[in-house]
């Protein structure tokens, strides 16, 4: 059911500071009060959204990100959820799911399935909200074109980057992705219509909300996304979006998480490995973890097909702390541990 535009909602804010709001601010916190009316639907949201993006003529230069690697987490109570039944690893449940089984997301509709990933290979685990004595599996992600083992050749992505100004406030002095945005995102340009601006830090600070504040956010959120991934061309090329990049949320944004469009992900990236580890402590309240290795992700020597494979014998009963101020676990230059029946 398509509810009318002029429709009338009392908004949650004070209506002295709605009375301030530029005109399309105004009108993607009308969006926001209809998330909880009962007969407004998806598409609803994503023609209204696309209607202010249009309106103000949102046209953002993206940018092609090269990353030696990109990393997902899958976070189980049972280990076995991760293999077929005799044991052997399945690693297409690594991978992103099929749109049958797609859940709503932050980025995603319903039955729409997209490859989340992150720029760090600890984010994932805080992404996934793994919990105490969960098995957690890190799979690390590289262009299709490498060898097998190498990570030499770079997944170039075609992206755009939202909520600039909510990335840049949360990164240190010296970040290569802070001082990428300052010195070239079109936000700080003093070319860019405010109305730009104003509406890529209104989502900035969506991106970031939690569910539990705001009822169907994740209605509003992957509604913005698609309409940028789907609708949004590049000005100069006329090309669409690959992903998007956006601070993560569960890692008090102390990393990136990247969305891409499933067929990205399926003609350009490859699984190279995947370290498993257990939860061994969990405090909530401080984000921080406690993980043991357990194995990882290998090829059977004699055919090829994937087996689980313990770590080397080096790692002993090796654990890992990992939290806001660390969110990168220690892997060496190829991003996997040495198994077991390696020098």
């Amino acid at each position: 059911m398509m509810l009318p535009e002029n429709i009338i909602f009392i908004f949650c804010l004070p209506l002295l500071f709605m009375s301030n709001l530029p005109a399309h601010i105004k009108e993607l916190e009308h969006i926001r009060a209809l998330l909880n009316h009962p007969a407004v639907d998806h598409l609803d949201i994503e023609r209204r959204v696309n209607k202010v993006f249009r309106q103000i003529g949102y046209g953002r230069r993206p940018f092609t990100f090269n990353f030696e690697g990109l990393y997902r987490a899958a976070s189980k109570d049972q280990a076995t959820w991760f293999n077929d039944p005799s044991g052997r690893p399945l690693p297409e449940r690594l991978y992103c799911p099929p749109s049958r089984l797609a859940p709503l997301g932050r980025c995603n509709k319903a039955g729409q399935s997209v490859f989340y990933c992150s720029t760090e290979n600890g984010v994932p685990v805080f992404e996934v909200r793994a919990k105490l004595n969960q098995t957690v599996v890190i799979s690390i992600w590289v262009n299709r074109m490498n060898a097998s083992g190498e990570m030499e050749i770079p997944i170039s992505i075609n992206g755009l980057v939202v909520g600039v100004e909510k990335i840049v406030s949360t990164l240190p002095d010296g970040a290569w992705l802070k001082n990428f945005l300052l010195e070239n995102d079109d936000i700080y340009k003093s070319s860019t219509p405010s109305a730009v601006r104003e509406v890529d830090a209104y989502i900035g600070e969506l991106f970031t909300e939690s569910t539990e504040n705001v009822k169907n956010l994740y209605w509003f959120t992957s509604a913005i996304a698609n309409v940028l991934l789907y609708k949004l061309r590049d000005p100069e090329g006329g090309s669409t979006l690959d992903g998007l990049i956006y601070p993560s949320v569960e890692s008090k944004f102390s990393g990136q998480n990247i969305v891409l469009k499933e067929e990205f992900a399926a003609t350009h990236l490859k699984i190279l490995g995947a370290p498993m580890y257990k939860v061994m402590e969990y405090d909530a309240d401080q984000s921080r973890y406690s993980l043991r290795i357990l194995g990882g992700l290998g090829n059977d020597k004699s055919d090829g097909s994937p087996i689980w494979k313990k770590t080397h014998p080096k790692y002993g009963d090796a654990r890992y702390t990992l939290s806001p101020e660390t969110q990168t676990l220690p892997y060496d230059s190829k991003a996997i541990l040495a198994y077991e029946d390696e020098e």
